[in-house]
This record gives C-alpha cells, structure tokens and sequence, in this order.
C-alpha cells in the first residue's frame, strides 16, 4: 500500500496497492489505485487522520497484525488481508455512527 504525499510526489488523494516479490525486495506491477480521493465528492487528503474512528490504532495495528504477518508469510492472499481490514473497518464505523449524538 502506498499513501501519494503531494509534498514529496505532487499527487495527493490516492491509496495505490502493489503486488510485491516474495522477499518484498521489488515491486512487480506498477500498482492499482485502491482509493481515489478526488473521484469522491468531499474527500480530500486520505493520508493522516482526516476521518474520525475511535478504534482506528486497534483495528490497523493490533487487530490486523496477525493477519498482516500471515500476509508476509503467504499464508493469506493480499485479497483476504483487505477484505477482513474493510470488513473490520465498516464494522468499527457502524458502531461509531450510532454512538455519535
């Protein structure tokens, strides 16, 4: 995964994903924009903490750590790392969502 900086790189808003080699030395494609902040209305910068979740260090530190090694490892395609991280993610801003006053 790669977070575009328009300070370093003068594009900004897109979240690209890579296939890598095994041993994460090389990139094999030249990656797949997984979210495009400028084709969403509202959105802006996607780096840094621009939306609110509480469980955000939770979720993408320790819940998905596990996982994140299996991914590694090549136990776990890239596929159902991002699914369970979604899945995990929706659920955590579902619950925020009714919460909130």
């Amino acid at each position: 995964m790669h977070g575009w900086a328009r300070s370093r790189s003068g594009i900004k808003n897109r979240l690209t994903g890579h296939r890598m080699s095994a041993d994460a030395t090389e990139l094999l494609d030249p990656g797949t924009v997984i979210v495009d902040g400028d084709a969403l209305p509202g959105w802006f910068t996607p780096e840094g903490s621009k939306l609110y979740l509480p469980d955000w260090n939770d979720i993408t530190k320790a819940d998905t750590e596990p996982n994140f090694q299996r991914l590694l490892l090549g136990e776990m395609s890239a596929q159902e790392f991002a699914d369970d991280l979604a899945e995990r993610l929706n659920e955590a801003q579902a619950e925020w969502q009714e919460q909130r006053p």
